[in-house]
C-alpha cells in the first residue's frame, strides 16, 4: 500500500507512505467534455535511459493514466459509496499511525468526491 500513498515520480522526486505528499498531490490532470487525464508521474531519471527496457516500461505507465474516456471514470461514484470508517479500516490495517490514517482518509475522500463530479 504504501508505494501508492506518496507523491508520484522518478527516484528521486517520489515519495512512499508520506501521507502529506499524499493529500497535497493532484490526482486529476485535466478534463475535456470527453476525457480525463488523471496524474502519474512515473517516468524515471533521464540519465536512467541506458536501462532501455525499463525506462520504456515506467513511461507507458504514464500513457494508462491519459485520454481516460468519462464513461470510464464512473467508477467514481462507486467509490462514493465507501463510508469513511471503511477507508479508515484499511489504512489502520496496513500499520498507519492515526494521525496518517486520518490524512489519508480525507485525501481519499476528496478525491472520490473529484472522480464523482466529473
Amino acid at each position: 500500500m504504501g508505494a501508492t500513498c506518496g507523491n508520484t515520480g522518478n527516484n528521486f522526486t517520489r515519495s512512499k507512505s508520506v501521507s502529506e505528499d499524499y493529500a497535497a498531490a493532484k490526482s486529476i490532470e485535466k478534463t475535456t467534455p470527453g476525457f480525463v487525464d488523471l496524474v502519474m508521474h512515473s517516468r524515471p531519471f533521464f540519465l536512467s535511459v541506458i536501462n532501455v527496457p525499463n525506462y520504456r516500461a515506467r513511461t507507458r505507465m504514464e500513457e494508462v493514466t491519459k485520454h481516460i474516456p468519462h464513461a470510464d471514470v464512473v467508477w467514481g461514484r462507486r467509490l462514493a459509496l465507501l463510508s469513511d470508517d471503511q477507508i479508515r479500516d484499511g489504512f489502520r490495517a496496513a500499520s498507519y499511525t492515526p494521525a496518517q490514517v486520518e490524512t489519508y482518509t480525507q485525501a481519499i475522500r476528496k478525491r472520490i468526491a473529484d472522480l464523482a463530479a466529473l
